[in-house]
């Protein structure tokens, strides 16, 4: 066994006064205010003290000292030691007498075990000690008799994202969101598109790593004097206008895709990684999106832009020519594997799809995938993955160790955005039990699902699910709520207390009940595809179904801030895109009956939080309830957009007469009023960056306003009540 050099010295009076302890204490030992705190000598350690001792003070009642270096130890005194073999030399020594239960091929594996009066938070790696205090204080119990339980995560990489369908509010700080990641064990931080959400020495204190790719073609000024330089001229191609491919970033003076066969765009393209890897050395995951946003030359449709010469290479050989740059500039021992995301990327072309996959895993290179292809990820729906998601080979996963799968299991994306988790832990857990089931060893959460300044009970879920055994992982991945009862009944008497765990259990299956469907997506809306519309949840007819679509005005056109109205309505064509597939029987019918059920849930929800008593249960039940009502909201202000374009069309819009259509619409008018009035009554709850229809842009940047969006609210109601009154 080798130690640190730092540590011999220390090793010998440590065995001698651990030799002194006596390995049973004859009375109980709780976690109390005379407990020490003893750190190794690598920072995530004292770290993951510093964390213990904030949260000792309101889960165990207990004021603990201030941690300290182990060569302070008081040994009369009981302690937490949270250390390594490595780098803590009373860790070492109770190793040498009894060996810990450590995973050697597992970095973050962890063993707390109590000897005598030290309990001891031992790691693989001073990652593995963060986990091992984080996981006791998950136990929420401040009795250590006996300790003695180790764990490993079900997965390599866990990756989440904040900043993405809302900005924190003001008063939250980036070391508050990477202790959040950290004690929900997500151990990576994913900045799609835009910089990394957290700075690197917020990600350096908590050991948590990045997820990163390039954006090209870029367009920032250093790029586009590249562009002018007459030596990049062969790298430089163009897509033919006649194609119209989508591209949201093109150049101002063109769009100029880069090769990277051309010596220069090879060039190109590798200093672009190794600045990204200079600049992140935490760095974990390298990919690279290759279709929407980040576009490549193509056999197809390219050409080149000053010689209009034809581009002569396929989309594949293209794609596998950049990842193989992206290897070199990271370097084979860096460990990192690069990975195309294939959103997109071959579009209605499936076998030519998991071809490629496969050409990838015989060239050592990874996937991105999202669990329902090229389809949009339904955070309600139980089970999103497609057929190729969860595919095995030989009771194996089928694409190999670098598969990397886009799971909607967190909290939010479009689907839902702006709201932040919404209460369905079950089908965060089920999913992520497929996943573990399948073999897949990596999964990045979709947009967002980890702000940290609301309570999530998808992302309480989500870190049990890290750790909880096959038996386990096994019921979860039935479709039967009551599998998934035990872990959340669980989940919920340790963040609400005893009293208020039956309730919340409850309120998670009506809400669930409520929303959550198992039926395909975008079926028409009619019983023979879909059956009874009082059943099987929300169903989604349609890619404008989506919240985000309906609330933000740019680039989506959502119609979120028009007032029901017949001046409106009258123009049809406004409204026919975004809620014509609802404007039928039978969706409307399905959104009635799923608002009428979750409204009871939130009536119930609101009635726990008012018993509640003062403190974290009863701020956590209220953030649940807030986002959760706005959500309740945002469908039934959709619900009542569905109506009116339903109604407006069966009187034929403006042929009918807007006096005629008016009156038609008053009852409806009524009721979106009340939706109005409700929306402004809720928005003080949240902060005042808190974004409702401000697009993807403006929350990275933080340009979301509460109060801006308020004021729009107020102007459509006042065009509503100013409607009624007209035709009075």
């Amino acid at each position: 066994m080798s130690l640190h050099p730092a540590i011999r010295p220390l090793l010998l009076p440590c065995l001698l006064a651990v030799a002194t302890l006596p390995h049973q204490d004859a009375r109980a030992l709780d976690i109390r205010d005379d407990w020490q705190l003893l750190t190794g000598s690598d920072p995530l350690e004292t770290t993951a003290a510093g964390v213990f001792r904030d949260e000792a003070a309101w889960r165990f009642n207990a004021s603990l000292p201030a941690p300290r270096p182990e060569s302070a130890a008081d040994p009369a005194r009981p302690a937490l030691v949270i250390g390594t073999v490595a780098t803590s030399a009373l860790v070492a020594a109770e190793h040498a007498r009894a060996p810990f239960r450590l995973d050697p091929a597992g970095p973050e594996s962890f063993h707390v075990r109590l000897a005598g009066s030290r309990l001891y938070a031992v790691g693989a790696t001073p990652k593995g000690a963060m986990n091992a205090a984080f996981r006791l204080l998950d136990r929420n119990n401040k009795k250590v008799d006996g300790a003695d339980f180790a764990g490993a995560p079900n997965f390599r990489w866990r990756v989440g994202g904040n900043e993405q369908n809302q900005s924190p509010p003001p008063d939250w700080t980036h070391d508050d969101q990477a202790r959040y990641y950290a004690r929900h064990y997500i151990n990576v931080v994913w900045g799609e598109k835009k910089r990394p959400p957290l700075p690197l020495e917020a990600r350096r204190k908590y050991g948590l790593g990045l997820m990163a790719e390039i954006r090209f073609p870029r367009g920032d000024a250093g790029t586009r004097a590249w562009m002018e330089d007459p030596a990049s001229r062969d790298a430089l191609f163009s897509i033919d206008p006649a194609k119209k491919r989508k591209n949201l970033w093109s150049d101002p003076k063109g769009l100029r895709l880069v090769s990277p066969f051309a010596p220069a765009g090879r060039r190109w393209y590798l200093e672009q990684y190794k600045n990204l890897y200079r600049e992140n050395p935490d760095l974990k995951i390298l990919y690279n999106m290759f279709a929407d946003y980040n576009v490549l030359p193509e056999i197809t449709d390219s050409f080149n832009t000053f010689s209009q010469k034809p581009y002569d290479r396929s989309i594949e050989d293209t794609i596998l020519e950049v990842l193989k740059i992206a290897r070199e500039a990271v370097g084979p021992d860096s460990g990192i594997v690069p990975r195309a995301w294939l959103w997109q990327s071959f579009w209605f072309q499936r076998k030519r799809e998991l071809a490629f996959m496969e050409r990838l895993q015989k060239e050592g290179f990874g996937f991105l995938y999202n669990e329902s292809g090229d389809s949009d990820n339904w955070s309600f729906r139980l089970n999103n993955f497609d057929d190729v998601a969860l595919k095995t080979r030989d009771g194996r996963p089928a694409h190999g160790g670098h598969y990397l799968s886009l799971v909607s299991a967190g909290g939010d994306c479009e689907s839902v955005t702006p709201a932040i988790g919404l209460p369905l832990p079950r089908v965060a857990a089920h999913k992520l039990a497929l996943l573990a089931g399948a073999g897949a060893r990596d999964f990045v959460l979709w947009w967002s699902g980890c702000e940290g300044w609301t309570y999530q009970p998808n992302l309480e879920a989500v870190a049990e699910l890290v750790w909880t055994d096959k038996d386990e992982l096994a019921r979860l991945a039935s479709r039967d709520f009551d599998a998934s009862a035990p872990l959340l009944a669980r989940l919920a008497e340790r963040d609400f207390g005893p009293d208020a765990a039956p309730g919340v259990l409850e309120y998670y299956k009506k809400f669930d009940a409520a929303l959550v469907t198992t039926l395909p997506l975008y079926k028409k809306p009619a019983r023979e595809a879909q059956g009874d519309p009082a059943e099987n949840g929300l169903h989604i007819y349609n890619w404008y179904q989506r919240l985000g679509t309906y609330t933000k005005p740019h680039p989506f056109k959502g119609v979120f801030l028009e007032p029901v109205t017949a001046a409106a309505f009258a123009d049809a064509k406004r409204f026919r895109q975004s809620v014509g597939w609802g404007a039928n029987d039978y969706a409307l019918a399905n959104y009635k009956a799923v608002l009428l059920r979750l409204k009871v849930a939130q009536r119930d929800l609101a009635r726990l939080a008012a018993a509640a008593p003062a403190g974290r249960p009863r701020e956590r039940l209220q953030a649940l309830f807030n986002w959760s009502q706005l959500a309740v909201l945002l469908w039934e202000s959709q619900y009542h957009h569905m109506s009116g374009f339903a109604l407006a069309s069966a009187l034929g819009g403006e042929t009918a007469g807007p006096a005629a259509l008016r009156r038609a619409l008053a009852p409806l008018t009524r009721e979106s009023i009340r939706n109005t009035e409700a929306l402004l009554a809720l928005l003080p709850a949240f902060a005042p960056n808190m974004n409702l229809t401000a697009n993807h842009t403006a929350v990275v940047e933080n340009r979301g306003s509460r109060d801006g969006d308020a004021q729009k609210l107020r102007a459509k109601l006042a065009a509503m009540k100013a409607e009624l009154a007209s035709g009075e």
